[in-house]
């Protein structure tokens, strides 16, 4: 007031700029797309509608700009996941191969293959040496931060540059290049002009595939890898025994294979019968050694696991003396009774096993697993008995604890780093600080886990059951599900927004779970458990708190869809469909449980059915064997159900529309 006599003061000046900011800033927060203007650049800050958890972050860290009148507009056709931490998109015309070739220059025969597999095999663009041709450049830049790259692409210079710190950032680089690539309506192969700075938030972004329940064979695996990678997704956890098979070849035990890769029959559903079909199958050393190879190709390192004290049904049917009790290979899925006999004899056994195993797959970690120990059959052993003695075991439960330190002493003495399941924390004996610890209870609360984690001087890796194990529904109840998982429910949304606080600990990243007790349907089952809910995580591993948005990423996601089915990937729509769905019935066929009449199998003229829409004959049976033992009274009627269904399949006539 006193300086009001003499003119506007700064101050005054100054508050209602102040305000006009700031009614700037929550009009910006409550909409989707959030600019900032700078002279004739424009910067996307990412959605506001994201997590809690990393919401404010993300508005503060993620650029997205645009240079150019027309630049904005571009952007909405444009499509990368994991979206880039830095991107420039420049406007102006595309970059177009009009003559269906290019000039290639790359620093060795590496980037070279990689090419030729990734992008040639996508575009089916020729390579030649004609100076106007447009030109992509892989170079080597060093930087300590091997998977960094950066990218650019310029139609005033005709060319495309691609720099990475290591072989791996030039691959990153190139898995951009791959998903920019769009095809316009002649036929032409364009790319927009972009400037990118690109860099992974966590090192650790993988998928966990079990192979013991169900098995995949060497293509079946290379596919999702070859998927993996078009993510950026570098880390695959090989689940390669457990209670319902073992699947490694091992010369000096060979009735691992010989017998514990075989079971009786299969879990029909939830029930407690199974199908009475002789069910299989291993790897030969020469499959393991191709697939590694390939993997390598990709750079996705393998972890390998070899699960014990427990999950070891398999090998006692093998070897019954490493057991407590005589055992066949399970039938049925879940946490079994059977362990390994406490004994000098059974650690050798393991690690003999993690020798051999380590010989196939090259990797820096090792998963010995640790999860899930019962201590019935200990508790009721002689033998265990005289093990907690010799030991100086107050508990049962310590048992588990020198066997997982006996596997994880195996592990280091190879040079590699061992992994386990966090319930190995909790076994009565300290595992070694440089193991790693991968948290999956969500129940007993991740931040309780990790803060144990980070008392004992764990890395971790986030794995929580909630938000990252893709046997889930993706919707309610399964009501929109093209095949059966074993219950819960899990969108992409939920995968989108895993938190990556360790609560002291050292997060190494994140991973998805693909256990496979229902994924009954192969590979095409397996594709729509994993996609596009393990292209969300591999988002959330690169980005991390830069995350720009679940909206954004299902434009990003919808933008790819073609460039999934290019590459055969059966992902999930958002309407629940598959995307490879092909199969055309003479009549469909619809599939009902109902708790009164039971099983009802039965032609629909009316409308198509989802259970129609498997792609194979073979997934069809495995959703009416899944229907079909809904319940245990119902178990005996699959035999019928499936006879039924072939002869429906056959399109024969008179039958009538209940059973």
């Amino acid at each position: 007031p006193t300086e009001c006599g003499q003119g506007p003061s700064v101050a005054m000046l100054v508050w209602p700029a102040r305000l006009a900011l700031l009614a700037l800033v929550q009009v910006a927060e409550s909409s989707q797309e959030t600019l900032r203007v700078a002279s004739a650049r424009f910067s996307h800050v990412g959605d506001a509608a994201t997590s809690s958890a990393h919401s404010k972050k993300v508005r503060r860290s993620f650029l997205r700009r645009f240079s150019g009148k027309d630049a904005f507009a571009r952007s909405k056709s444009i499509a990368i996941i994991p979206e880039p931490k830095n991107m420039e998109v420049v406007g102006g015309d595309d970059l177009v191969f009009h003559s269906g070739a290019l000039r290639l220059s790359v620093p060795s025969t590496v980037e070279s293959d990689a090419f030729y597999e990734h992008v040639i095999g996508k575009t089916n663009l020729k390579v030649d040496v004609q100076v106007d041709l447009p030109q992509i450049i892989l170079e080597v830049q060093r930087d300590p931060q091997p998977e960094k790259y950066t990218f650019s692409v310029s139609s005033e210079k005709n060319e495309v540059r691609i720099t990475g710190s290591t072989s791996h950032g030039l691959f990153n680089g190139l898995m951009t290049l791959r998903q920019l690539f769009v095809q316009g309506d002649a036929g032409e192969w364009r790319l927009p002009q972009v400037k990118i700075r690109d860099e992974p938030e966590h090192e650790w972004r993988g998928l966990m595939l079990d192979v013991s329940r169900h098995f995949f064979n060497a293509s079946e695996v290379k596919h999702l890898l070859r998927t993996m990678a078009s993510f950026k997704m570098n880390r695959f956890h090989w689940h390669l025994s457990d209670d319902q098979g073992w699947r490694i070849p091992n010369q000096k035990y060979p009735k691992l294979t010989e017998v514990g890769a075989w079971r009786e029959g299969t879990q029909i559903g939830h029930s407690s019968t199974h199908d009475h079909v002789r069910y299989g199958g291993s790897y030969t050393a020469d499959e393991m050694r191709s697939i590694v190879a390939y993997a390598k190709s990709l750079h996705i390192e393998i972890i390998p696991e070899i699960d014990s004290p427990g999950h070891i049904q398999a090998v006692l049917a093998a070897y019954p003396e490493l057991g407590n009790a005589g055992a066949k290979v399970a039938t049925q899925f879940g946490a079994l009774e059977h362990t390994m006999k406490p004994s000098e004899t059974s650690m050798h056994f393991i690690s003999d096993v993690i020798g051999e195993t380590a010989q196939l797959v090259d990797s820096d970690y090792f998963h010995v697993g640790g999860d899930e120990v019962a201590t019935q059959q200990w508790s009721r052993s002689a033998v265990a008995r005289d093990f907690m003695a010799s030991h100086r075991l107050r508990n049962v439960e310590g048992i588990a604890g020198v066997m997982t330190q006996n596997a994880i002493h195996a592990v280091k003495h190879l040079g590699r780093q061992a992994v386990v399941w966090d319930d190995a924390m909790h076994n009565g004996v300290p595992l070694p600080r440089d193991t790693v610890v991968m948290l999956w209870r969500s129940w007993m609360g991740v931040k309780n886990l990790a803060q144990q984690a980070a008392e004992q001087g764990h890395a971790v890796v986030m794995c929580p059951q909630d938000r990252t194990y893709l046997d889930q529904f993706q919707s309610p109840n399964g009501n929109n599900d093209a095949f059966g998982a074993i219950g819960g429910f899990l969108n992409t949304r939920k995968v989108y927004e895993l938190d990556f606080n360790g609560h002291g600990a050292k997060v190494l990243g994140g991973q998805g779970q693909l256990w496979s007790e229902y994924i009954t349907g192969g590979v095409r089952d397996l594709d729509y458990k994993a996609w596009p809910r393990g292209a969300a995580l591999a988002e959330a591993t690169w980005s991390g708190r830069h995350r720009p948005g679940f909206g954004d990423f299902q434009r990003r996601l919808q933008l790819l869809r073609p460039e999934l089915r290019g590459m055969q990937v059966n992902f999930r729509d958002a309407y629940g469909q598959q995307a490879l769905s092909t199969l055309k019935m003479p009549k469909a066929i619809e599939v009902h449980h109902d708790r009164h009449s039971g099983l009802q199998v039965r032609r629909n003229t009316a409308r198509p059915a989802r259970h129609t829409r498997h792609g194979d004959t073979q997934a069809l049976l495995a959703h009416v064997r899944s229907v079909a033992s809904s319940n245990a009274a119902d178990a005996s009627k699959r035999h019928r159900a499936v006879a039924l269904l072939q002869r429906l399949l056959g399109g024969s006539k008179g039958l009538k529309a209940r059973r």
